[in-house]
């Protein structure tokens, strides 16, 4: 009897084949192995955007969510897409937040002790010269009693959150805590600069996958990690990741159209 990660492991492989991308493989192993979804864009200034999701096995619906917008063929040839749709298959397998061995993956970016997260880096070098525009991470919350996220922004872009919000709001309640996490937080989100973020990363050594992702980049970066009420059913919470993921993309291709726009009417 094939499992339910086998299938859905399948399931986004024939999508990923029909929607044109190439399949990279990133870590082989059991059950299934960690692959990549990859899509060069013929646009020669597209912007690159990535996604992951299933880092913890707990938390499946970010998976769920891309195999549902590839099935929608969201993922157009306007944008270079790198996307992870599963990074912990034993953890998903087993259901639990680390992988079989115990770890938690998303604690072993700095100096990594897993073969997945060490297979992940490794399959990066590759990349080293690219620029993740937007990077999206997708996660699910036991806790929470709706969504939020945590933003890395450039300070004068933080409008982008606004446009989450209002997309999220139509399908989901929103975590309007003043703390989240320990950490202080506003209309659903844990807002930094990638300048204040500099500091938290500096001081840490237990590196999630988006520390890494930050710390990459040479310029200043565009991240969100989503967070979903786990309580919710399975579909419900991939429908909340797939709008936060249409909106923040959305409004960000829409703040870049109008840096450039803005560039031209005052350029020479």
């Amino acid at each position: 009897m094939e499992s339910p990660l086998h299938s859905l492991h399948q399931k986004l492989l024939e999508q990923a084949t029909k929607n044109h991308f190439l399949i990279e493989n990133i870590y082989k192993t059991k059950p299934v192995d960690i692959v990549a979804f990859i899509k060069k864009s013929p646009h020669p200034h597209a912007p690159t955007i990535y996604i992951s999701g299933g880092i913890h096995g707990d938390e499946p619906a970010g998976s769920f969510a891309i195999l549902k917008l590839l099935e929608e063929v969201y993922f157009n040839d306007a944008i270079n897409w790198i996307i992870i749709p599963i990074l912990n298959p034993t953890g998903l397998e087993q259901g639990t937040r680390e992988n079989k061995e115990g770890f938690d993956l998303n604690r072993d970016y700095k100096t990594p002790q897993t073969k997945e997260v060490a297979a992940h880096l490794k399959w990066f070098e590759k990349y080293q010269n690219t620029v993740f525009d937007l990077s999206l991470c997708l996660h699910e919350d036991w806790e929470t009693p709706g969504f939020y996220a945590y933003s890395i922004l450039p300070l004068k872009h933080m409008k982008i959150l606004d446009d989450i919000v209002q997309a999220v709001s139509k399908v989901s309640s929103l975590n309007l805590a003043t703390e989240i996490e320990g950490l202080p937080a506003s209309d659903g989100f844990i807002k930094h600069t990638n300048e204040e973020f500099q500091n938290i990363i500096n001081k840490r050594d237990d590196w999630p996958e988006a520390f890494f992702l930050i710390n990459r980049q040479k310029t200043p970066h565009f991240h969100f990690t989503f967070e979903t009420p786990s309580e919710q059913s399975i579909d419900e919470r991939s429908l909340i990741h797939c709008e936060a993921i249409k909106a923040s993309i959305k409004s960000f291709l829409n703040n870049k159209q109008n840096n450039q726009n803005n560039a031209k009417r005052l350029g020479p």
